[in-house]
């Protein structure tokens, strides 16, 4: 019986327990990618980097890893009946699709600021024209209302 237990030991928990940790080490991988990039957009945009900006990563290892665990539970658990972590495997797909989305997005935000920064300066620099050409349309639509009325 012993050896049994043995066999199962080495040949099951240990392969469940590496898949595991790789589990772990590659969320882990990804949230230091998603925090690399956030950084270096900071960088690029010259936004400054506060510890607001880096506790998001905190947090988001607070949401992240309580779950992962359960997860992980869960597997040992059932380890008897799934050859394979499969609650840890599938959290952590999941979690990598949001740090790839999460990455993708920023990049995506930040152009659009940009842009949106670009506008309000052109406006900006103008809006004495602006001011004018929208007085100047006013005017004429009342020209044409009275006109209208007249008739």
């Amino acid at each position: 019986m012993s050896e049994v237990f043995h066999d199962f030991q080495v040949h099951h928990l240990y392969l469940c327990a590496l898949v595991i940790f790789i589990c772990f080490a590659t969320i882990l991988i990804a949230m230091t990618i998603d925090l690399i990039a956030g950084i270096q957009k900071a960088k690029e945009l010259h936004v400054a980097r506060t510890s607001t900006g880096l506790k998001k990563t905190c947090d988001k290892a607070k949401k992240y890893f309580p779950t992962f665990l359960i997860a992980a539970l869960m597997d040992v658990a059932t380890c008897i009946i799934s050859p394979f972590p499969m609650f840890a495997i599938a959290w952590t797909v999941y979690l990598l699709l949001c740090e790839f989305k999460s990455i993708r997005e920023k990049a995506y935000e930040k152009a659009e600021i940009r842009k949106q920064d670009r506008t309000m300066q052109v406006i900006l620099e103008n809006k004495d024209e602006i001011a004018k050409a929208v007085v100047e349309i006013m005017k004429e639509e009342r020209k044409k209302g009275g006109d209208n009325e007249d008739n």
